[in-house]
């Protein structure tokens, strides 16, 4: 039964622009491929009816942080590590995300899939700020590791599906903490003017993270980008590139902010 029909409304967007945006809040891996707001089902109506379309398209699938990586979760890998618990959780996320993708090959055998690695929320507000001791560090990091182990290679089983590593991308770009110490290194990011996007919480467009603990738009903005340019890199399609003035101008119309 849908979920409307019981008074609940999951973020399903439904403006044309969003057509083929399935992503629903608070989802976990199981939900591509079971429950009443599964993912993947209208995604399967939406390459029956255009197949010719997709076969020109890419289904990015970027999915887990709410099953590997709660923060009650990162703080019982800081001390468990990838004990059998940690193992369950990222086999249930791998299976189905495996699941998901023969669905899609059944259907449209050529479509293009893209598999994006696991965020580390403890690179990100309010842990970013916290000094973690190296062991605690490594053990978090080797369930992360495990994690985007299991995802690349369902990616090396399908010739036209490809792994986007998420982790480093972040780190170049906001920081980290240093492996040995543990001490948090946050970086800021210029988008050309004088304030710069940092490695904090806030709603002010010069935070990297929203105060609901989202990413801000220049985070998304700069993830965009470089989601084009993975496209572009491995499937060779012919996108533009987006630049940094164009996220700029997005996340400070008017230069009130100084962000541009």
């Amino acid at each position: 039964m849908p979920l409307r029909l019981l008074g609940q409304h999951p973020r399903v967007q439904s403006k044309t622009d969003f057509e083929f945006n399935l992503a629903i809040s608070g989802a976990r891996c199981p939900d591509l491929v079971r429950g009443a707001a599964r993912q993947v089902d209208p995604l399967l109506g939406l390459l029956k009816r255009n197949a010719a379309q997709w076969d020109r398209g890419v289904v990015v699938i970027r999915i887990g942080v709410n099953s590997i990586a709660t923060p009650q979760q990162l703080q019982r890998y800081r001390v468990e590590g990838l004990d059998q618990g940690a193992l369950h959780d990222i086999r249930e996320c791998s299976s189905a995300i495996r699941a998901a993708m023969e669905a899609l090959r059944a259907v449209h055998p050529s479509v293009r899939i893209l598999l994006v690695g696991l965020f580390d929320e403890s690179d990100a507000p309010p842990l970013i700020q916290e000094v973690i001791p190296p062991e605690e560090l490594k053990r978090l990091r080797t369930v992360l590791d495990q994690f985007d182990d299991e995802i690349g290679r369902l990616a090396e089983e399908d010739p036209l599906a490809v792994f986007l590593e998420d982790r480093t991308w972040w780190r170049e770009r906001w920081g980290s903490h240093d492996p040995e110490t543990g001490i948090p290194q946050p970086r800021s990011l210029s988008l050309g003017g004088p304030t710069r996007i940092s490695n904090t919480r806030g709603d002010h467009p010069r935070n990297a993270v929203l105060e609901d603990g989202h990413a801000g738009t220049a985070v998304n903005g700069i993830w965009a980008q470089n989601l084009v340019n993975a496209l572009r890199r491995e499937f060779g399609f012919d996108l533009t590139p987006i630049s940094l003035d164009e996220i700029a101008e997005l996340v400070d119309p008017d230069g009130s902010h100084g962000i541009r």
